[in-house]
């Protein structure tokens, strides 16, 4: 998407999310997988990347490898199977250069306005 295409909801990314829980098959789709713990880790680590501004998350219908889940994908770009923590940081790092090769550089949060003091 070019930043001329930016979508009416302000996103220039979006990410959709298989959350799919099938029925009498537990470790055959990505919610038994841990899909839910990841959508909310990745929410998380937009946030404290500053890309959350530009990135919708959207959980959506099953994108067909039930099998290698949890599955996410950057829509028009990447399809990514068994997410787990340790792989957000790369999806993180193909959003920043997606969104630098549309000209968006995401700013550094000043964490202390995101975490509370200790």
């Amino acid at each position: 998407m070019t930043p001329e295409q930016q979508s009416s909801s302000g996103f220039r990314l979006r990410m959709m999310i298989c959350q799919t829980r099938r029925i009498g098959i537990a470790t055959e789709s990505c919610a038994p997988r841990g899909a839910e713990d990841m959508t909310q880790a990745l929410q998380q680590e937009l946030i404290l990347r500053n890309l959350a501004p530009w990135v919708e998350l959207q959980v959506g219908p099953c994108l067909g490898y039930c099998s290698r889940g949890p599955n996410m994908r950057l829509v028009g770009h990447q399809l990514y199977h068994g997410v787990t923590l340790g792989s957000l940081n790369d999806i993180c790092s193909d959003i920043i250069a997606i969104l630098a090769a549309q000209g968006i550089t995401p700013s550094t949060p000043d964490l202390t306005e995101i975490l509370p003091p200790i």
